[in-house]
């Protein structure tokens, strides 16, 4: 065995290590033997990681990631905390956290970034899964708990509650379902999917409402992403059937999970969820004492005391029941930004990725990650999977998975890698646009603020030369140019399009401003193509409404007139108009069908 294949299998097993000890953290210092086991073995993972990135002969397609920057930039506000903190150790064990998060998302851009290293380590996620699982159906059949605050019929595993728990399995589901359905046929396909049942019934049992709606949302867009990439199929039903079976089984079988489920349909009456609106206001006066720096990271549960509301008086609360609300309470704007630039440069790159990917496996993993890591944050509205190690590790693992499918299409040219510093750019653009704004309206001058706004921020030459690599601004700039300058335009929209070849607006207005020069100049020769453009746009986005009545009025005005009937009734059948855009369609398609 070479060096390199030791050091790399050295790496997978420290990260597996990682993975496997985080759910017995329960996070905030509370449990400092697997905190200090995840914390050592994720500083010898940095350590190799580091020596890897400092070689010359290494590749730099991890480091110029666009997700790098904001990961860096949120661990370095987290440690900066300690600094002001109101108890120091306990914020160094948060730092713990988010560096263990930090060097899991590395490890995977670097180290583990091809397609099937991925999926091994989904599968390794899935039998973890399976196996806390199992603890969980143990628990709710025998009606036992391992913690005082979970007990009864509610499945919680080695979680502190049953919530965190269902964050837990909101993320393993659909990652074990994109698995499943790109698997080939045989033994391993069939585990796949008795495993999702699996893990849908500990959900289920867990009785948590607020998982149950986030992972209904992280299912219905993935069930959307896999109809995309053509692998819902007939065969998938007969595991849903399955697993439906079972789910009225089990529903039939627990009087407790009936009125739990019952009690969805009302959530704002639950006293859960009265407490928790108790939580939030206690901590956005927490967040205002503490501005602009905040308090100091997992430090929330020793400042909350002091501001808990008069019912909830001598209980003690640990988080606020919404990551975002307290990751502003604990680290201050600053940080909120920053994890908010993370989240939407992955976001931006796993829409490209999506849009781009020719390779179903790949994208189906990639839609897997998007639904659980999509699902977990939605969750954290309302709960603390951020706070909780093994959500959060789970959650940077997709992060990262997303990240490197993104760096391997980079790579091979069919994607654009915009560069860290073109972000940062960006981003600090803005904010000082904003707070230049900001203090023109606070100084009484609303007509400086106005031309400021005018002249910069809605600015699209300007903008497009601070990040020329955005094919937003460029599409921007383009409706800018279209009345004036219609050839700088097309110039504009066809920049957009090399950028971003897989989006169906930059396509689709260049192609209606194509059509429309052939009223201008009859014989340029520009009809067909922009008709070409336009049917792309409607390839991108099937069910668009708005490209299919473009594409149906410009083959109406080229005497297309059969295509602009089809065009128009697909809209009808498929698109759900509303009732206004049905009328219209059918004023539309009167003088057609009339000839």
């Amino acid at each position: 065995m070479s060096a390199s294949n030791y050091r790399a299998r050295l790496l997978f097993v420290g990260l597996l290590f990682v993975l496997f000890m985080a759910p017995f953290d329960e996070g905030a210092g509370r449990d400092l033997l697997p905190l200090t086991a995840v914390t050592v073995t994720a500083v010898i993972l940095g350590t190799v990681l580091l020596r890897r990135l400092l070689d010359p002969s290494s590749p730099t397609v991890a480091v110029r990631s666009p997700a790098v920057l904001p990961l860096i930039l949120f661990l370095a506000v987290a440690a900066a905390s300690v600094l002001w903190s109101i108890d120091r150790f306990v914020s160094l064990t948060g730092v713990a956290r988010i560096f263990a998060c930090t060097v899991v998302f590395l490890l995977v851009l670097h180290e583990f970034r091809s397609a099937r290293q991925a999926r091994i380590l989904c599968t390794a996620v899935v039998i973890l899964a399976c196996a806390l699982s199992g603890l969980g159906l143990w628990q709710a059949s025998t009606r036992s708990g391992l913690f005082p605050t979970a007990v009864g019929a509610r499945a919680h595993s080695v979680f502190v509650t049953p919530n965190t728990f269902a964050g837990f399995l909101i993320i393993a589901i659909p990652l074990t379902v994109s698995l499943a359905a790109t698997a080939g046929r045989g033994l391993y396909r069939v585990a796949l999917w008795l495993s999702a049942v699996f893990l849908f019934e500990a959900l289920i049992l867990s009785q948590s409402r607020g998982g149950w709606l986030a992972g209904a949302a992280g299912m219905r867009f993935l069930a959307w992403q896999l109809r995309r990439l053509k692998l819902l199929r007939l065969k998938v039903w007969p595991a849903a059937a399955v697993g439906l079976a079972a789910v009225v089984a089990v529903v039939s079988l627990s009087e407790g999970l009936r009125e739990r489920l019952a009690s969805v349909a009302q959530p704002y009456t639950a006293a859960t969820f009265v407490e928790r609106t108790w939580y939030w206001g206690s901590g956005l006066e927490m967040a205002a004492e503490g501005w602009p720096l905040g308090i100091g990271l997992d430090t929330y549960h020793i400042d909350y005391a002091a501001h808990q509301h008069a019912s909830l008086a001598g209980t003690r609360q640990w988080f606020a029941h919404n990551d975002y609300l307290q990751i502003l309470v604990e680290l201050g704007p600053l940080g909120l930004l920053a994890l908010s630039w993370l989240l939407w440069r992955v976001g931006r790159m796993a829409r490209q990725v999506l849009g781009e990917a020719g390779d179903t496996a790949d994208g189906a993993l990639v839609a897997g990650c998007c639904a659980g890591a999509g699902a977990a944050l939605l969750h954290s509205l309302v709960d603390f999977n951020l706070y909780v190690p093994a959500t959060a590790l789970l959650i940077f693992l997709c992060l990262a998975i997303i990240a490197a499918a993104h760096s391997r299409l980079a790579g091979a040219g069919r994607v654009v890698l915009a560069p860290g510093a073109a972000g940062l750019r960006r981003f600090f653009s803005t904010v000082v646009l904003a707070a230049g704004t900001a203090a023109a309206v606070f100084a009484g001058r609303p007509l400086a603020a106005q031309r400021l706004l005018q002249t910069t921020l809605f600015n699209a030459p300007l903008a497009v030369k601070i990040c020329p690599l955005s094919a937003n601004y460029w599409c921007y700039l383009g409706r800018m140019q279209e009345a004036l300058a219609p050839e700088a335009a097309a110039g504009s929209y066809r920049r957009a399009v090399r950028l971003s070849p897989r989006t169906a607006k930059y396509h689709a207005y260049l192609g209606w401003l194509l059509h429309k020069s052939t009223e201008r100049a009859p014989n340029c020769g520009e009809d067909n193509i922009g008709l070409d453009r336009l049917r792309r746009a409607c390839a991108l986005e099937k069910y668009s409404a708005r490209w299919r009545g473009w594409l149906a009025e410009a083959c109406r005005e080229a005497g297309k007139l059969q295509e602009a009937r089809r065009q128009l009734r697909f809209c009808l059948e498929n698109c759900s108009p509303s009732e206004g855009l049905k009328r219209r369609i059918n004023r539309a398609l009167e003088p057609i069908e009339a000839r």
